[in-house]
């Protein structure tokens, strides 16, 4: 162990960082952006909402020329687009 006095102990804080490097260079860690980052409140189901999807919701029949929008349900994971 290395024995500092309380004067080279507030140098070292005034400069702000451990590494003399660190503080000239910026940031070092990079920002996390995960296949889900930002989701937070697009996945989020509306009040009174929460739970699985109904049965109807499966038993919709589709013909070939309908026109669909592909609408995410957040409390089904597998199979989102």
């Amino acid at each position: 162990l290395k024995r500092t006095s309380l004067l080279e102990r507030g140098r070292q804080s005034a400069a702000g960082a451990h590494h003399p490097q660190e503080a000239a260079m910026g940031k070092l860690h990079t920002i996390s952006r995960g296949y889900r980052s930002g989701t937070r409140n697009k996945f989020a189901k509306k009040y009174r909402t929460k739970g699985m999807p109904g049965v109807s919701r499966h038993l919709a029949t589709f013909r070939r020329g309908d026109y669909v929008d592909i609408v995410v349900d957040p409390s089904v994971q597998k199979g989102m687009p």
